[in-house]
């Protein structure tokens, strides 16, 4: 049974989605530093993990001091599963941290490929139009 309970987990936290917490007020007021957030992957397409320290539940293998030096490094490379829709303008998405890959960073995205940002006296202008109140577009 707990093997059971442990795999079902493992399955929803590498595909479908997991709990976090904001580290970062760049998102104030729509999301606050330390707000518990649940951020689904399959929209987009879950990334899959690189190692094994990357996958739930099996990580704890990592606890032996042999598998984790194995561990860090091996690299299975960049994968996705296939997601369902692009990442859209002034959708809030959750991503790791290119210079700390422990930690997750939530954002919003404003520009998309073709686009020209200008940020003028605290204004954001996408291809010439002020975008007038960010946190409250949608």
């Amino acid at each position: 049974m707990w093997a059971t309970v442990l795999s079902f987990s493992g399955i929803i936290k590498l595909l479908l989605g997991e709990w976090a917490t904001v580290p970062t007020s760049s998102m104030v007021p729509t999301i606050l530093p330390g707000d518990l957030i649940w951020y689904e992957k399959y929209s987009y397409g879950a990334v899959m993990p690189t190692r094994i320290s990357e996958l739930p539940v099996l990580n704890l293998l990592c606890l032996i001091p042999a598998v984790w030096e194995k561990d860090k490094i091996r690299n299975w490379g960049y994968h996705r599963t296939p997601g369902f829709n692009k990442p859209a303008r002034m959708d809030i998405i959750v991503f790791r941290n290119p210079l700390d890959r422990n930690q997750l960073l939530t954002k919003r995205i404003i520009g998309l490929p073709g686009d020209t940002l200008t940020i003028r006296r605290d204004k954001i202008y996408i291809n010439g139009k002020v975008i007038k109140d960010i946190a409250r577009k949608k």
